[in-house]
C-alpha cells in the first residue's frame, strides 16, 4: 500500500508535464482558427460603373498596411490598380485622391474583379457591369432634323466622332469634359429606309466603336380633325415625318375629277406642320383624298375626307307620280 502511494506524485507530476506541453499547441490552433476567420477577405463593390469613372469598391479581411493589387477579366486580363489597406485591414477605392482605381476603356458587359493581397496572398472576387450612357433626344423627328447626343461614362478628356448609321453620312467630332461626358449637335440625314433599324454610333480615335443608341423617325403621317366637311367648312390638318423645313404642296385628290390644288406650307425644323384649310365647294357629295408631298423629300402623305355638297337638287314633278282621274 506504501509502494503504491508513493506512485501518485509520479503520475501527477507526469499528468502536469503533460497538459502544460498541451497547452501552446492547443492555444495555437485556436489562435490560428481565430486568425484564419478574421482574415477572411471581402469585397464590396456596386453593381456597375460606367467606363472612365471609378470603382466603388471596398476591400477588408486582409492584412494591416497590406497593398492589394486589383485585376480583371476585362481586356483579355487586365492590371487595375493597387489598394493599400489601414491598421484594420480595410481599404476603400478613391477614399485619396491618391489612391483611385478608375475602370479603363473595355466593351460593355460583366467582368470579375479580383483582389489579391500582397503580403497574404488572400484573395476574393466580385462582379462588376461596365456601361456607357449614351442618349439621343428628341426623338422620332424628321429628315434632316438636328438632335442632340448626350454621353457620359467615357474617358476625361476622351477624343470621339459621332455619326448617324454610317460614317458616309458624315462624322461630328467631340471631346468628353473632365467628368467623362459630352453634349454634341448631330444633323439627321435627308433620306431614309422605314424598314431599317438606325442607330447614333460613338468611336474613339482608334475608330473602335465605344457606344450606340438606337434612333427612331417618326412614321409618316397626315392627321385630320374631321373626315367629314361641307364647302366651306374649316379643317384642321397635321402632318409629321417630313423633311425638316421643306415645302409641302397641299391638294386634293377628286378621284375621277380634277385635283384642286390648296397650297403650299413649310415643314418645322422637326418635319412637322399643322395648317387650318377651308372645304372647297362641290356639286355633288366626294369621298376625297387629301394630300401632302414634300418638294425635296418627295415623300407623301394622305387622309381621307368626305366632301359634302353645298347643292341639293330636288325632283319637282308630280309628288303623286302621275295623273289622278276621277272615279266612274
Amino acid at each position: 500500500m506504501f509502494k503504491r502511494f508513493l506512485r501518485w506524485p509520479f503520475f501527477l507530476l507526469f499528468a502536469a508535464l503533460v497538459l502544460a506541453a498541451l497547452i501552446p499547441i492547443l492555444r495555437a490552433g485556436y489562435n490560428g482558427i481565430a486568425h484564419a476567420i478574421s482574415t477572411t477577405p471581402q469585397i464590396t463593390e456596386a453593381a456597375s460603373v460606367a467606363k472612365g469613372q471609378p470603382f466603388q469598391l471596398h476591400v477588408q479581411g486582409f492584412q494591416p498596411s497590406e497593398e492589394i493589387q486589383l485585376s480583371w477579366n476585362g481586356n483579355g486580363g487586365q492590371f487595375l490598380g493597387m489598394l493599400t489597406t489601414d491598421a484594420n485591414g480595410a481599404a476603400t477605392n478613391c477614399a485619396t485622391s491618391t489612391n483611385c482605381v478608375v475602370s479603363p476603356p473595355v466593351s460593355g458587359g460583366t467582368y470579375t474583379l479580383t483582389a489579391i493581397g500582397g503580403t497574404s496572398r488572400l484573395q476574393v472576387s466580385t462582379s462588376v457591369s461596365v456601361t456607357t450612357a449614351l442618349v439621343v433626344t428628341p426623338q422620332n423627328v424628321g429628315l434632316g432634323s438636328t438632335i442632340q447626343v448626350l454621353g457620359n461614362g467615357f474617358l476625361a478628356g476622351e477624343h470621339l466622332a459621332i455619326y448617324f448609321q454610317l460614317p458616309a453620312n458624315g462624322t461630328i467630332s467631340t471631346t468628353a469634359d473632365g467628368t467623362g461626358s459630352f453634349t454634341q449637335a448631330l444633323t439627321l440625314p435627308s433620306t431614309y429606309n422605314s424598314q431599317t433599324s438606325y442607330f447614333v454610333y460613338v468611336t474613339n480615335a482608334q475608330n473602335v466603336v465605344r457606344a450606340k443608341t438606337a434612333f427612331s423617325f417618326p412614321i409618316l403621317s397626315l392627321i385630320s380633325s374631321t373626315t367629314k366637311a361641307t364647302g366651306g367648312g374649316l379643317i384642321t390638318i397635321s402632318g409629321k415625318g417630313f423633311l425638316a423645313h421643306e415645302s409641302i404642296s397641299l391638294y386634293w385628290d377628286l378621284q375621277r375629277l380634277r385635283s384642286i390644288r390648296i397650297g403650299k406650307i413649310n415643314a418645322d425644323a422637326a418635319g412637322n406642320f399643322t395648317q387650318t384649310i377651308t372645304a372647297p365647294f362641290l356639286f355633288t357629295t366626294n369621298h376625297a383624298t387629301l394630300v401632302a408631298k414634300g418638294a425635296s423629300s418627295t415623300l407623301q402623305a394622305t387622309t381621307s375626307i368626305t366632301l359634302i355638297s353645298n347643292f341639293h337638287f330636288f325632283n319637282l314633278g308630280n309628288h303623286s307620280g302621275g295623273l289622278r282621274g276621277r272615279g266612274r
